[in-house]
């Protein structure tokens, strides 16, 4: 136990054991009174180092070297990584080898671990922070949870509700229709009780006019059999039925709604401060005139969209049924063309930057690996419209089913369909019945879609629950043509550009739909296609230019 950090220790003289020593050798470390000292200092297999009490040192001790007994260690190999002696240096074992100070490298340790000691002291009070934060998360998460699987409930509920009220309205329906039948049985026999009271009497009076012998009351007789069987009713009954009609639980799941995937991702967060490492700004100001910076001409007659795999490479689709990648300059670099003929409706760029299209026609989305092109979805009574590839690598599909009555957007995991998105909490639809146009994912999950016949951006959580619609900035003028959306891109600031084809502009608008300003000021000729790069960069398509412009619009 070391004194210094037991004060009720009693200090004792090593040699006789008497309390109180007044001196202290520094090589064997113990404590010895003054009347050993001499006898101490005789013992020459040490060169000992006696000195008072007051003025002792504490010298690491180190250990004796294992090969060379008693020899200490003194010296330190610092590729063995192991104390070693003087007569190890010229060994075989560390020849060669860098030896050290083992004192110098002992205070070296000694300044790793303070540094140690003292990160890790300041590290301790965030971790407890990070824990109370994961507490309240853990709280957030439990009535996250509750509240959905009320809402579930509640659904339920509400499904429960209107299967009663449909049972209600049938039994209701066969309550009146049993009243109806009834009322006619009734009636029917009715009339047959009154048949059969005039034949009960017309038999009485026949019976007396065969027992009379009068000639005039015999040939005055008038047969009233055929008004008797002529004044009985004929009711024919056909009995009602109930026409079970096929449960189709694939639209019952869509009206009663899905649960999204949800996401769990893992951040590291280096709660130890490293001097001089900062954070690059969020905040990108708009320039007030945004500037062109380059033009290329693609060649085609209607130019669609365009997705970007680096600052001078472009993918490109038209009205072809080739999907060309051109540089900045305008040269052809590539083209691909699809299986069917078709021209296709959209593409995007996976996560693994393989290119993505969407054929209407085909009824498929589809993928391009190399020169390869793989089928990962096929659709039967729907088609694939516009498409965008998600940060969690899922695809976000566009679709439109065949009587053009109904629109939804599909999550697809691979070919594996994960969420529909179609309807509001109401069970109303959140979309127009006619096509949606082009989608993407904006950085904090929310899905933004453009609603062709609404004229309109529908924007909603990653959950598919409508957040707001934007349908043009509120002080737009009533001179100029109505909104008309057709391309939509998100940048690094969870902000949404959209190309307002009749306009000849793109709007900016923030996260939560608000209206930001105009890029109308760069000799643009109805937009049609939008894409921002890692650089917040802007590539417009011109439809019947054919050109792509790049565009600054950040600082």
């Amino acid at each position: 136990m070391d004194p210094r950090k037991c004060a009720q220790e009693v200090l004792r003289c090593k040699l006789c054991g008497t309390s109180g020593p007044a001196f202290y050798c520094e090589v064997c470390r113990f404590y010895i009174c003054a009347r050993c000292v001499g006898n101490h200092l005789l013992d020459e297999s040490k060169d000992h180092k006696v000195v008072p009490f007051e003025r002792r040192k504490f010298i690491p001790i180190f250990p004796t070297c294992s090969k060379h007994t008693p020899k200490q260690c003194d010296l330190h190999c610092e590729q063995c990584n192991i104390p070693i002696c003087t007569r190890c240096v010229s060994s075989y074992d560390h020849l060669g080898h860098k030896a050290d100070d083992i004192m110098i490298t002992f205070q070296r340790k000694k300044e790793i671990l303070q540094q140690d000691l003292e990160e890790l002291e300041n590290f301790l009070p965030k971790c407890h922070e990070v824990v109370s934060k994961i507490k309240h998360q853990i709280t957030t998460i439990n009535e996250g949870f509750l509240e959905l699987s009320n809402e579930i409930e509640q659904r339920g509920k509400d499904f429960h509700r209107e299967i009663e009220t449909i049972i209600e309205r049938n039994k209701s329906e066969i309550i009146n229709m049993h009243k109806k039948y009834l009322a006619a049985m009734e009636k029917q026999e009715k009339q047959i009780n009154n048949v059969i009271a005039e034949i009960t009497h017309n038999i009485s009076d026949l019976n007396n006019v065969l027992d009379s012998d009068d000639f005039y009351l015999v040939s005055a007789y008038n047969s009233k059999k055929d008004s008797f069987q002529s004044s009985i009713p004929k009711l024919k009954i056909t009995f009602p039925s109930f026409c079970i009609q096929y449960i189709n639980k694939e639209q019952l799941c869509e009206q009663f709604g899905s649960l999204s995937s949800g996401s769990i991702t893992t951040e590291h967060c280096d709660l130890i401060e490293h001097p001089g490492v900062t954070s690059p700004p969020l905040d990108k100001p708009l320039l007030a005139q945004p500037k062109n910076l380059s033009c290329t001409n693609t060649g085609y007659c209607c130019l669609y969209r365009v997705v970007c795999v680096s600052d001078k490479r472009m993918w490109t689709i038209g009205n072809s049924s080739f999907i060309k990648l051109y540089n900045i300059q305008g040269e052809l670099l590539d083209s691909i063309k699809t299986k069917s003929w078709n021209v296709p409706s959209d593409i995007a760029l996976s996560v693994s930057e393989d290119l993505v299209f969407t054929d209407y026609y085909d009824r498929s989305v589809n993928v391009i690996k190399g020169n390869r092109i793989e089928k990962v979805v096929k659709l039967l009574t729907w088609r694939p419209l516009n498409v965008c590839s998600t940060l969690s690598g899922d695809l976000l599909v566009t679709l439109i089913r065949d009587d053009k009555k109904q629109s939804q957007i599909v999550r697809y995991s691979g070919s594996t369909e994960k969420q529909i998105i179609q309807f509001d909490d109401e069970g109303k639809p959140l979309f127009s019945t006619a096509q949606l146009g082009a989608i993407c994912e904006n950085r904090n999950l929310n899905i933004c879609v453009i609603d062709i016949e609404a004229c309109a951006i529908v924007v909603v959580n990653q959950a598919g629950k409508l957040r707001f619609k934007y349908t043009g900035p509120d002080s737009e003028s009533t001179s100029e043509k109505s909104f008309d959306p057709v391309g939509i891109s998100t940048d690094s600031q969870s902000q949404i550009l959209v190309a307002d084809y009749d306009n000849n502009r793109i709007h900016i608008v923030d996260q939560n739909g608000h209206f930001l300003c105009f890029i109308d000021k760069c000799d643009m000729r109805h937009p049609y296609g939008l894409y921002v790069d890692v650089g917040d960069n802007l590539y417009v398509t011109e439809f019947d230019r054919g050109q792509v412009k790049k565009i600054q619009y950040h600082m």
